[in-house]
């Protein structure tokens, strides 16, 4: 049974993309608790299951998927961040560095203590911090080592792998920190400063704007010249039910 799963995917390697994204969000369902994997998650974990099986895509469509990963990302998220930087720019601009540099550094440290290979290690940096841009560009710079075919892609096979077992880590654990440990140690208290800056995106009040309106009036306005100026709404009712009369 597995055996011939095997062969269909590696004859038709389009089912397995859709049965990864398929077993994905059906992962992503499950909950542990209150946490739930989510999509991505899932889809991460699927992959590295059906990739036991053997199964390889062309790098073309790796390279073509990827590069629309990026697109749709930069599509979301593009507007708020030149949103963000007009108000805010320096403190982000100096955090993102805080970040980028601190995790490169600590997966340094981590890839050379256990002996993870150049691909291996590219993996844990973007799957720690979340950011699967690091995917191809850890990629395109194995592709330009002076190394046989093989290692290359021994090395570029390792980022994927690498980075589903870790992303989940990344998210947990930076979701835990930002809401446990780091109010703690600026000494806030998080719900009160939720309270806060919900109350300043509403104006200054902690009141809902409501959609729904308890009236919904109308206005019309009539030519000066018309007969209906200075007539009653009856009149205008009156007209009205006459000209139906008529017409029946």
């Amino acid at each position: 049974m597995i055996h011939a799963l095997q062969e269909l995917l590696r004859a038709h390697p389009e089912i397995a993309f859709f049965l990864v994204l398929g077993l994905g969000y059906l992962f992503g369902k499950i909950a542990l608790g209150s946490f739930k994997l989510g999509a991505v998650t899932g889809t991460l974990l699927a992959g590295v299951i059906v990739g036991q099986l053997g199964v390889t895509l062309p790098n073309e469509v790796k390279q073509c998927f990827f590069l629309l990963f990026l697109f749709a990302i930069g599509f979301r998220t593009g507007p708020q961040f030149f949103r963000g930087l007009k108000k805010d720019g320096l403190q982000h601009a100096a955090l993102s560095a805080i970040v980028a540099v601190a995790g490169l550094v600590v997966a340094w440290v981590v890839a050379k203590a256990f002996g993870y290979d150049a691909g291996t290690a590219a993996g844990v940096v973007a799957g720690s911090l979340t950011e699967s841009a690091t995917i191809g560009t850890a990629m395109d710079a194995i592709g330009r080592l002076d190394a046989p075919e093989a290692a290359r892609e021994a090395l570029a096979n390792n980022i994927p792998v690498a980075f589903a077992v870790t992303y989940l880590v990344g998210v947990t654990a930076a979701a835990w920190f930002l809401s446990q440990v780091a109010p703690r140690i600026m000494r806030v208290d998080l719900a009160e400063e939720c309270r806060k800056l919900e109350e300043v995106m509403l104006g200054g009040t902690t009141q809902q704007a409501v959609a729904r309106r308890e009236f919904e009036m109308r206005a019309y306005a009539i030519d000066p010249g018309s007969r209906w100026v200075g007539c009653k709404a009856a009149d205008l009712e009156a007209s009205a039910g006459a000209a139906s009369r008529g017409r029946g």
